[in-house]
């Protein structure tokens, strides 16, 4: 279209000039001006396609980031995508959270941090405690196999490793029934523990069937091995941190308590002082729900900065913010991942909340 108005703006021209010679300077700076404009309409529209195809690409990245616990190098175009735009995306979150994105030749991985304990989170592998009691131990387990000089053997039997994890499990606890793997239940924990790190990539079946082990049949065993992943999973923890929240989630007393770690820890751990909307973009982006009660301060420099943060989450992620009166929530679209979801517990205010309410409807109904 470009090139057939500009040729029968020439061909009007080269007319008019043939009868007009006193206009034909004046026709040909029309010209240019019509080329100049066509020219920087062009590149206008390109510069726009390639700002629209940037942003495109950083909203994928960060939604991989936040919905898979690591990106293996074997996914090529994310795990290149996350890599070419590390900077801006680990810029983006010393800003709003805190999280450092942890890279290397095999692996990307968000390492996300509580504000808050919701207890009555569940996986699809991992769904019971000593689910995820197997899963601290097996990356102990790795974890040791390096301190220990036999780092370059990664491989391993699953009854041996199983026998070495229930000894400790029975040294180290008081008055509570460490593992049994005689027992069917704990053997189900440590295969649905190990099954869930092999989706993860940071261990490999090499031989044998997890089925015939679980069955006890005769001799049967699993030879595993660890992967280059498994140590970008291995992360340190206060003990005594740990101690705290244990001793809070388990008094009965403190059930409807507010969940923050810092009302918890009181004055006892300066280092986890974090400001309230970093703490509330932490529990926006973890989910479910950010709730007042569980945070008043957080939620309410939410409520003070929702515009900016809406428009922020609708940029970066292409999700919405839905801000009520008592709670906070991302909206997603339709089908999409939305990372672990939360059972029904006796703790945490969002729980509470249910259980009135299917306690009411029930009274309704009958």
């Amino acid at each position: 279209m470009e090139e057939r108005e500009m040729l029968a703006v020439s061909t009007a021209v080269d007319t008019e000039s043939s009868q007009e010679p006193g206009a034909a300077m004046a026709d040909i700076a029309d010209i240019a001006d019509v080329k100049e404009v066509t020219t920087t309409g062009r590149v206008d529209r390109l510069a726009m396609s390639r700002q629209r195809t940037y942003t495109a690409e950083i909203t994928k990245a960060h939604v991989a980031l936040l919905e898979r616990g690591v990106i293996l190098s074997k996914q090529v175009d994310l795990f290149r995508l996350v890599n070419r735009h590390y900077y801006t995306l680990q810029n983006w979150h010393d800003q709003n959270t805190g999280w450092r994105i942890q890279r290397g030749a095999t692996a990307i991985r968000l390492v996300r941090q509580l504000s808050a304990i919701t207890p009555g989170y569940v996986y699809d592998r991992l769904r019971e405690p000593r689910d995820f009691a197997c899963l601290t131990w097996i990356l102990w387990y790795a974890e040791n196999r390096q301190l220990t000089g036999r780092g370059n053997e990664q491989q391993f039997l699953l009854s041996q490793f199983a026998e070495q994890i229930q000894e400790q499990s029975l040294s180290d606890v008081d008055n509570e029934t460490g593992f049994d793997f005689r027992r069917p239940a704990d053997r189900y924990s440590i295969q649905r523990a190990l099954q869930y790190l092999e989706d993860l990539g940071g261990v490999q079946l090499v031989d044998g069937q997890t089925k015939e082990w679980l069955e006890q049949a005769v001799d049967a065993d699993v030879l595993y091995e660890f992967t280059d992943v498994i140590r970008s999973l291995v992360s340190a923890f206060n003990p005594q941190l740990l101690a705290v929240v244990a001793a809070h989630l388990n008094n009965e007393g403190k059930t409807l308590q507010p969940t923050l770690l810092q009302h918890i820890l009181a004055d006892r751990f300066p280092v986890m002082a974090i400001k309230p909307l970093v703490r509330a973009w932490r529990a926006l982006l973890l989910g479910p729900i950010l709730l007042r009660y569980d945070d008043p301060e957080a939620f309410a420099e939410l409520v003070a900065h929702a515009d900016e943060v809406a428009n922020e989450l609708l940029e970066s992620f292409g999700w919405l913010l839905d801000v009520n009166r008592d709670y906070a929530c991302i909206v997603r679209a339709s089908g999409m991942s939305t990372g672990p979801v939360t059972s029904l517990t006796p703790y945490g205010t969002s729980d509470q909340m249910a259980l009135l309410m299917c306690t009411a409807i029930r009274e309704q109904v009958t």
